[in-house]
């Protein structure tokens, strides 16, 4: 982007006033989870409504070591082909445990 703006110095606090209102949009939006990583990653949020629960479950799986996911700092990142393969398997688990399946 190679853009030159031209503006007084009469009009540079509404100018700052919104590059700051872009900024705190911008945040908002990377915090619901508005921008995915194109290799499949998800957010807690993202995860969360791909599996249809709450994110305070996705993070009670995760502690408990129930859900399949990376940490990265203090971050939590879910594959969603891993996720789609974990609810899978849950469903064979439990035809197993049931002794519906051999």
């Amino acid at each position: 982007m190679n853009s030159t703006f031209k503006i007084t110095h009469n009009e540079v606090p509404t100018a700052v006033a919104e590059i700051l209102h872009r900024i705190v949009a911008i945040e908002e939006a990377v915090k619901q989870g508005a921008f995915n990583d194109e290799d499949g990653f998800l957010n807690v949020t993202q995860a969360a409504e791909y599996l249809d629960l709450s994110k305070q479950t996705i993070y009670t799986l995760a502690c408990r070591r129930k859900i399949p996911y990376h940490k990265r700092g203090k971050r939590l990142y879910f594959e969603k082909e891993t996720l789609a393969e974990w609810v899978r398997n849950g469903r064979l688990d439990a035809l197993k445990e049931g002794g519906l399946l051999r």
